[in-house]
């Protein structure tokens, strides 16, 4: 077997919140690390932001395109900015890159040097030139500076410094990246139905709901903790978590009333409308009880204390596994990954069918890589997906038949047999060495599963008919 190209999904690295916090002296700084200083010093010291030197002291992009501009670095060292990635996030994209280099550069030949000639200089630096312009590498980013700062530091340690400088970014207008196939009614109405569903779960459990009180009043500045779910709340948590910082107290806050006991059953967590089904409550008995503890162990100062954020976490994860396996939340994520995954499919057979291109990067967000991994039958991988996560879709050749495969590789795991277009002996066992495997998938599974058997589950061959038939088509 012998490697064609990789097509690669991430989602940026670590962030500071998206809600304001009440605490202004957090620390979102990362030091210690020599990749991360040495890219600082690189970027900070380069011609990126033109010929007048950097740009009040911040490195910009001055590639043409959409990203024209666009500031390398965060704009602050400290400070945790609202939505913006951090140093931190800065950091593990670096890594990311600098692993994605082991892997894959050498099989792709992304560091082989133009052949010696005796022609001339000049001709010399024309072939370099268009080595380097060719468009063997696509790179594609939504418009956040978090995408783009998280896509240029993976490829600052995956490709040759000649490479990086001359990359053309491409803007996705969609979180989805479902380029033309984005306009879907009955996604829009699946995504209101299951948000009312959300909203009607979180406020039917009073134990859930005092929780949420207690961590958000703690943490927020300026906002109505009560409109709040579990799930926004870990996003602020995480800000604290990832960077390794002291949960505040309450001290001079009002404290948030104890709940009452409260038995939670399947409907009372879940109280869908007419025209949608219930699925398990994402609670029991027992992590109802959990949460009251937690609460009524708190201690005199009303510290935001680890059993609380451990019994949110719990909850947040656990209901997300549940809605992962909710028919409706599947159908929708379907259709939200249909254009993503079609343009990986054509990007595919690119690779096989001799074109040069070697390697697509989509740098995307969690709910992006949420609905790919739903789409392929990972469900149990769809729930939570950490920062810097990355998917790579690698395409093979037979050294013998000329077959052409593919392979998933999850951070670090191959899901391969996974999936369910590549179940039930489906995937091919090849020998890598000294004993292991690896299990590899035939291309045809996935291009019959994206022009056949894609909208099976909806009752519908084509994706214009599963966006505006009926509701009730498949409800």
């Amino acid at each position: 077997m012998f490697t064609l190209g990789i097509l690669l999904l991430i989602r940026h690295g670590v962030r500071a919140s998206l809600n304001h916090v009440r605490d202004n002296s957090i620390d979102c700084s990362h030091e210690n690390d020599s990749m991360l200083a040495k890219y600082r010093t690189y970027l900070l010291n380069s011609t990126l932001s033109g010929p007048n030197g950097n740009n009040n002291g911040h490195a910009a992009w001055n590639r043409p395109g959409s990203f024209h501009g666009f500031p390398m670095l965060p704009a602050d060292t400290k400070v945790c900015l609202l939505g913006q990635l951090t140093y931190k996030g800065i950091s593990q994209l670096l890594h990311v890159g600098e692993l994605m280099k082991f892997a894959y550069a050498h099989s792709l030949d992304l560091y082989k040097k133009p052949q010696n000639s005796k022609a001339n200089t000049s001709n010399n630096e024309n072939i370099l030139n268009q080595i380097l312009s060719s468009d063997d590498i696509i790179v594609y980013s939504t418009r956040y500076r978090r995408t783009f700062q998280s896509a240029m530091a993976l490829l600052y340690n995956f490709l040759p410094n000649e490479r990086w400088h001359n990359l053309q970014v491409q803007e996705s207008h969609s979180l989805a990246y479902c380029f033309s196939d984005c306009a879907c009614p009955n996604a829009e109405f699946l995504k209101r139905q299951l948000s009312k569903a959300k909203s009607k779960d979180f406020m039917a459990n009073p134990t859930v709901a005092s929780l949420v009180n207690w961590i958000g009043t703690g943490l927020l500045q300026s906002q109505d903790v009560s409109i709040l779910n579990p799930l926004e709340l870990r996003d602020v948590l995480l800000m604290y978590l990832c960077h390794n910082q002291e949960l505040p107290c309450q001290r001079n806050l009002h404290q948030p009333t104890t709940p009452q006991q409260h038995e939670v059953d399947s409907n009372d967590i879940i109280d869908l409308d007419d025209n949608l089904q219930p699925i398990d409550g994402p609670t029991t008995k027992d992590d109802d009880d959990d949460m009251e503890e937690a609460i009524l162990n708190s201690p005199t100062e009303n510290c935001i204390e680890q059993s609380h954020v451990e019994t949110l976490l719990n909850y947040a994860n656990l209901y997300e596994i549940r809605e992962s396996n909710n028919r409706l939340k599947i159908i929708e994520r379907l259709l939200r990954a249909y254009g993503l995954i079609r343009s990986i499919v054509n990007y595919m057979l690119k690779m096989i069918s001799g074109d040069k291109l070697k390697m697509v990067l989509y740098s995307s967000h969690d709910q992006t890589i949420q609905n790919v991994l739903s789409s392929l039958g990972l469900l149990e991988e769809s729930s939570f997906i950490p920062y810097a996560t990355r998917m790579s879709f690698e395409v093979y050749r037979s050294n013998t038949d000329s077959q052409n495969y593919f392979r998933l590789i999850y951070n670090g795991r191959d899901v391969t047999r996974k999936m369910t277009l590549c179940l039930d002996g489906k995937s091919l066992r090849v020998n890598r060495g000294r004993g292991k495997a690896a299990y590899l998938c035939p291309m045809e599974n996935i291009i019959r599963f994206i022009h056949d058997d894609y909208f099976t589950i909806m009752n519908a061959s084509n994706f214009k008919d599963a966006c505006f038939y009926e509701k009730n088509t498949y409800f």
